[in-house]
């Protein structure tokens, strides 16, 4: 997956998210590893890739790997029913934006695999 570095602003859709009032503690849980995953993984991917420092490109692909091992965890978490119907409902009041389309094909990636192993 790749981060667009396009449209700055989308990334208060993501700061409105972690106010969003969990309706279970599953959701609850969720916010708390989604904010992890922006702050440690996602956000300074972005920044990085915005900025203009020198040797760039080896501090993203650096981010980059930190960014894999977050979604590794929301992965992770996502295997499990109750953790994909949480991120569903959490998805349905976050606002459209890079991070949320980002986390929805983690959640995509996770019903793929469910359903392969199902097969």
């Amino acid at each position: 997956m790749s981060v667009d570095t396009n449209n700055r602003e989308e990334l208060t859709s993501f700061r409105k998210l972690c106010h969003y009032p969990a309706k279970s503690e599953h959701e609850s849980e969720l916010i708390e590893v989604l904010k992890v995953w922006f702050k440690d993984g996602f956000e300074p991917l972005i920044k990085l890739k915005a900025s203009s420092i020198e040797d760039k490109e080896k501090y993203i692909d650096i981010q980059t790997k930190v960014l894999e091992r977050t979604d590794k965890i929301v992965f992770l978490l996502l295997q499990s029913e109750v953790y994909r119907n949480a991120l569903k409902s959490i998805l349905d009041s976050w606002e459209p934006c890079e991070e949320s389309d980002y986390i929805r094909e983690l959640l995509i990636l996770s019903e793929e695999k469910k359903a392969s192993t199902l097969n």
